[in-house]
């Protein structure tokens, strides 16, 4: 369970993915006219795509691994970290 894909971008929050997808897209006023509005399947389908061809969404699930691997290496001879290294290794391994 979780929110409905696209719903960040529709609300216009800016994260992770949409900020890579911007950056590598060279024709970046499609996905800027996007931006804030209703999608329809089409549209949907285009990020989406877009995601997949530029590697943003790959990168940012790499990226958020990455910075949880050195966050449990940062608590994990902390007293009393055992219950957030178990957050966080579930978050790690959790498949998107």
């Amino acid at each position: 369970m979780g929110k409905p894909a696209m719903l960040d971008f529709v609300e216009g929050k800016v994260t992770i993915p949409y900020l890579l997808l911007h950056q590598r897209l060279e024709n970046k006023k499609e996905l800027e006219e996007l931006y804030k509005k209703k999608l329809d399947d089409k549209q949907e389908k285009w990020i989406k795509d877009k995601m997949k061809e530029t590697n943003a969404l790959e990168d940012t699930i790499s990226l958020a691994k990455n910075l949880g691997f050195e966050a449990i290496n940062t608590v994990k001879d902390e007293e009393n970290s055992e219950t957030l290294v178990v957050i966080m290794k579930s978050m790690i391994e959790r498949e998107f």
